[in-house]
């Protein structure tokens, strides 16, 4: 009697007081339809469907004969709540070749943060190592990230299908201070990215990806050292401003969750990624280079690039104990 009932899409929401999950996030993870044929598919989509939404700790489905209908089954999907909040604190102690320091990180997660399935995640950090060898400046290092991650394609044009029940989307912003006697950096970073997958394949999409390095103090002997030209270290330690979008694919034969030992199966991997070419355009026909011809944003010329993967990879089974494996990759960036 102190139940209630929401009838959601020929399903049944039942809950006590006020659903702890919005209905409609909860029919988008299930796979199994009122009124299909029942299919051991559907069962196991489902399981892995609602087992994704983190703020739900149990998941049980079972099936009952209709007493009037002896040819149907009844369908009931038992979910229990996980903790909506989640506090934590981590203390890290070093010893750097005895340069002693420590990190204090603090961390917090709202597993359901618009009841809908939504985690929102955020933490804080800060560092401090006494540098034996300096006499003026010690390491220290402070940033914090956060991020929010949807159980759905939050993407324009594109409508909700329980296809798509195994897909995220992800929001993330993060910020870095770094103090040593050799140097002062800072790096802040921006990202957008898409995730699906099916039982052969997963896709990645960033739209965009943002990047900022900025290098206000190097010291001039650690520069003359380690910043020469023609130094691939060179570039570590310049200011960088990167925008760039990619798009990564996976494609195994053999579905996941199936035991992969002694059978015959391939892989396939590709990744695609741009950087800077949009932003090359839009000033090329509206902004004006510095004196070495480049495009800047604040002062900082801005990365452009091209960059192309392909891998395949083959498992061939000989005997219980012995297969051939072979990986062939190729690569080109411009």
């Amino acid at each position: 009697s102190d139940y209630d009932t929401l009838q959601v899409d020929g399903y049944y929401v039942v809950y006590r007081n006020k659903p702890f999950l919005n209905p409609r996030a909860l029919i988008h993870a299930t796979n199994i339809e009122p009124q299909s044929i029942y299919c051991a598919n559907d069962v196991t989509r489902t399981y892995a469907g609602l087992n994704r939404i983190e703020c739900l700790k149990y998941v049980n489905i079972r099936f009952v004969n209709d007493k009037e209908d002896p040819h149907s089954l009844d369908t009931y999907i038992v979910l229990s709540p996980n903790k909506d909040n989640i506090f934590s604190l981590d203390v890290e102690g070093t010893n750097t070749a005895g340069d002693l320091g420590g990190a204090l990180t603090f961390s917090y997660i709202q597993q359901n943060i618009f009841k809908g399935g939504e985690v929102f995640n955020a933490n804080v950090r800060g560092a401090y190592e006494a540098l034996s060898a300096s006499l003026q400046n010690d390491y220290w290092e402070y940033g914090g990230e956060v991020s929010l991650t949807l159980p759905k394609l939050a993407m324009p044009f594109v409508g909700k299908s329980k296809n798509r029940s195994a897909a995220t989307t992800a929001f993330n912003l993060s910020y870095d201070n770094l103090q040593r006697p050799e140097f002062l950096r800072t790096t802040m970073s921006a990202a957008m990215s898409y995730s699906w997958q099916n039982a052969y394949a997963r896709h990645t999409f960033n739209p965009l990806d943002f990047a900022y390095t900025y290098m206000p103090r190097i010291d001039s002997t650690f520069e003359a050292n380690y910043m020469k030209e023609g130094s691939y270290l060179k570039y570590s330690y310049e200011d960088q401003f990167i925008v760039h979008t990619a798009y990564n694919f996976s494609y195994s034969s053999v579905p996941s969750g199936i035991d992969q030992k002694n059978r015959h199966y391939y892989t396939l991997r590709a990744n695609a990624e741009a950087g800077g070419n949009l932003l090359y355009l839009a000033y090329k026909q509206f902004g004006t280079p510095n004196e070495d011809g480049q495009y800047t944003i604040g002062n900082i010329p801005f990365s452009q690039y091209l960059k192309g993967e392909f891998e395949v990879t083959e498992h061939i089974p000989f005997s219980e104990n012995l297969r051939l494996a072979y990986r062939l990759g190729v690569g080109v960036a411009y």
